[in-house]
């Protein structure tokens, strides 16, 4: 049993149970445990980079949620994405994952979040149910790459010794 009490079995964008119902009437996260698809968990400052690559592609968002506890971004996936999501510094994809989900009117754009989270896309029938897991992967590498571009040898520098690197 998770330490914020019972999960509830869950799929974002679904029908939530009178646990999760409950909670979010009292403006509070429910515990549940995400059902149907799979979580992938990104740090908050890769996931941000990422986030903006997908956006500019123009692939829809699924639901995503900002953990500040964590420092992570969690954004839902497709079923089976972690058996092929490769390991990637910052990432770890989690099937039958077990969250702390507040209300979906607790946004980003509205300022409201409950202990500490909040979503940057909301679950709902405006949007699909999951984000497009191949052009996320795509996008996260890129977003590690830029992340690490101030740190990898400039073009023409030489190793001691006198080797170059290019």
């Amino acid at each position: 049993m998770p330490a914020y009490g019972r999960a509830e079995s869950w799929t974002p964008g679904a029908e939530p149970g009178e646990g999760l119902q409950r909670a979010w009437r009292l403006g509070r996260c429910g515990t549940v445990r995400i059902t149907g698809v799979e979580v992938l968990r990104v740090s908050g400052t890769v996931a941000v980079a990422a986030l903006a690559v997908v956006e500019a592609s123009g692939t829809p968002l699924g639901p995503i949620l900002a953990n500040r506890a964590r420092s992570t971004v969690e954004i839902v996936v497709a079923a089976g994405t972690g058996a092929t999501w490769p390991g990637l510094p910052g990432t770890q994809c989690v099937e039958g994952a077990v969250m702390r989900c507040p209300a979906p009117q607790f946004t980003a754009a509205s300022g409201r979040h409950a202990g500490g989270r909040t979503w940057i896309c909301a679950p709902g029938r405006e949007r699909p149910g999951t984000t497009d897991s191949d052009v996320l992967c795509e996008a996260v590498t890129t977003a590690l790459v830029t992340l690490a571009s101030p740190w990898l040898a400039p073009a023409g520098a030489t190793c001691s010794g006198g080797t170059r690197l290019t």
